[in-house]
């Protein structure tokens, strides 16, 4: 049975106002998703957003409300390659170390194992609970504004090609999301 009351129609002052974190790409409590084919930039991009919303400073022309303390996970690349291309990243931009603060945080391929979700036999996707509950400890514990993921592919077992199983898929990231802020 569906229980519903007739909308209450706040007042518009009341609403709380959007609260977007870069631009009008990523907004606070919600996924947001860059997709490309394979070898257009992508990691690139994630990498200079993240320096530009932990600098504080628009490296893209895009706005940067305040400094961030941002999650990048890279799943592709090993530690050695994150490292320089950040700092090539960070030369390019001139930006120092000092501009971003210590609210950078990296995890590279092979220092982090990462299923949030995988497919039975039957279908059924089956949610990572520990996994999804420790990601949300740890952004809430260092106050984590984004966390950003690449690829997302790495970061699940289940058929890309089936709606339903990415929809759970996704429902896992709204799960940490909306919980983490």
């Amino acid at each position: 049975n569906i229980v519903a009351l007739p909308h209450g129609f706040p007042s518009e002052a009341s609403i709380p106002r959007w609260d977007f974190l870069y631009g009008t790409h990523l907004l606070r409590r919600t996924v947001s998703g860059t997709a490309a084919m394979g070898a257009t930039g992508k990691s690139s991009t994630s990498i200079v957003e993240a320096l530009a919303m932990t600098s504080g400073k628009p490296l893209l022309g895009i706005p940067v409300p305040h400094r961030m303390r941002v999650l990048l996970i890279c799943l592709e690349d090993n530690r050695n390659t994150m490292d320089k291309r950040i700092a090539a990243a960070m030369r390019h931009h001139g930006l120092t170390p000092e501009d971003i603060g210590g609210r950078l945080y990296v995890k590279a391929k092979g220092e982090i194992k990462f299923k949030i979700a995988k497919q039975a036999r039957a279908g059924s996707v089956q949610r990572n609970e520990k996994l999804i509950e420790g990601t949300v400890a740890f952004l809430l514990a260092d106050k984590i504004d984004v966390m950003s993921i690449d690829p997302i592919i790495k970061t699940h077992a289940v058929n890309e090609n089936d709606n339903s199983a990415m929809s759970d898929v996704i429902e896992c990231y709204d799960d940490i999301a909306e919980r983490a802020d």
